[in-house]
Formats: structure tokens, sequence, C-alpha cells
């Protein structure tokens, strides 16, 4: 991370992105925009008269807006993610860094950049597949923190964090706290993991059970004829099941080198 861009993120507060990162970022804005865009194709071939579809230039825009409506909200949401957390909290490097250590212990961070003003740490994803994780990124301007957690763009892209971008920012913050308290290290964050790991199986179980719906859904569509509504859903479910199926393996895999 050069300095120009450190400087940067300190005047707008917000995180600086590559332009491959940020592809990967706004990655689900671009696949809900698809079905847009092949109506929009449509529109074109209307204008020039070569259009040979049954449906109305009334059913296409009926068909396209509800994803032009998920589109204009995931990018709001996706753009509101890369706003930094600000925090004013007095704290020496020695306290920053084992704060820093304490969280590597805690949430497995991998540090990859530490300097007495920025921090660019990556988490590997334990749920749904190892090619995802979080990118944490913390710049320390003054006595003010500015903190940022968002799915890693350097990997697969992903929507939905399972709260993980808050978790490895409060996270942080409670063993800042209790550094700057003096109070030693404890266990009871990993403790309270090992509880929720048993909710989490059954999460994939209901996930599974809203793929099958989806799947159903998007069969009755195309036999209704609205391939271009079925289309993504059938995208998304695909995709989960691959990714889950690949998570599978891999946790396989570490079962198999542990034994």
């Amino acid at each position: 991370m050069r300095k120009a861009d450190i400087g940067l993120m300190k005047q707008t507060r917000r995180l600086k992105l590559t332009v491959s990162q940020t592809f990967t970022h706004y990655f689900v804005v671009l696949f809900l925009c698809l079905v847009p865009l092949v109506t929009l194709w449509d529109f074109v071939k209307m204008c020039f008269g070569v259009y040979d579809s049954d449906q109305s230039a009334t059913e296409l825009i009926t068909e396209s807006l509800p994803f032009v409506a998920l589109a204009i909200i995931a990018f709001l949401i996706q753009r509101r993610r890369l706003k930094f957390r600000v925090i004013h909290i007095l704290n020496s490097d020695d306290e920053f860094h084992e704060a820093v250590m304490r969280t590597c212990e805690t949430l497995q961070w991998t540090v990859e950049t530490v300097r007495p003003d920025f921090l660019r740490a990556f988490r590997s994803q334990q749920f749904f597949i190892s090619d995802w994780g979080d990118m944490i990124t913390i710049v320390r301007d003054g006595n003010t923190l500015l903190l940022n957690s968002i799915s890693d763009p350097n990997k697969k892209p992903a929507f939905f964090s399972f709260s993980w971008d808050k978790k490895n920012i409060n996270v942080f913050l409670l063993h800042l706290t209790e550094v700057l308290r003096n109070i030693p290290r404890n266990t009871r964050y990993e403790e309270e993991e090992a509880r929720k790991w048993y909710a989490k199986k059954y999460m994939r179980y209901i996930a599974y059970f809203c793929s099958a719906g989806l799947l159903a859904v998007s069969v009755l569509l195309i036999i209704e004829g609205a391939l271009l509504m079925a289309l993504p859903l059938l995208g998304f479910v695909s995709y989960y099941v691959y990714t889950d199926i690949s998570w599978r393996n891999e946790e396989s895999m570490k079962s198999n080198k542990r034994n």
C-alpha cells in the first residue's frame, strides 16, 4: 500500500481498492445487471426491426425491473462497506501491536503489512469454502483509528460475510481495550465460537433446503417461459452447491492429513 493511498484513505475515510479488487467487490452488482443488459439488447433489436421474440416491451421491462432494483440495493450496500469505522482512542505503538497479536491468535489473522500508521491482515473463511475470507484494514491517524473489514477482494466474490466484518473489528477493539486496561488475554471468545459451530452445521442444512426451493422456482419459471428470470436463480444455486462441495472436500483433505 503506497503512502499516497494511505493519505487518501485518511482524508476520505473510505477504503482504497485496486481495479481488480473493485471488480470483485462489486461483482454481485454486475451479476444482477445481466438480465437488464439482455433486456437492453432486446430493445436495440426492436429498434432495428430484428427482434423475433413474442415478449412485448412491457413484459421485458417488468421482468428486468426487480433485477435493476436489486442491483441498486447491492451497489449501495457494497459501497457502504468501504467506509471506515472511526474510533478515537489513545494507544501507543506497543499497545496497538499487542492488540493485533491477540486478535491474530483469536481469529487466525495473517498479517500482510504492518507499519506505524497502517495494518493489512487477512482471515481465511472457515465456513463455506477456504477460498473465501476477509481483508482487514486499520489506519492509524494520530489518536484516531480507521477500521474496515470486507470480504477478501483478492479471492472469490462474496456478498455475505455472516457477521465476520463486524466480528473482526469488534474483537480487535475488545483486545485493544483489554490491553489498555492491563487485562490479561482470556479465551472467552474461542469458547463462544466452539458453541456456535453446532449452529453453523444446521445452517448448511437450511441453506440446502432454500436452494432446493429456488431450484423448484427456477423450473417453474422455465416452464412458464421466463428463462431470463430463471437463469440468475439457477446460477446462484449452482454456485452455492459448488462452493459448499469444494469446502467439504477441502475439510476432508485437512482431516486426512491430520490423521
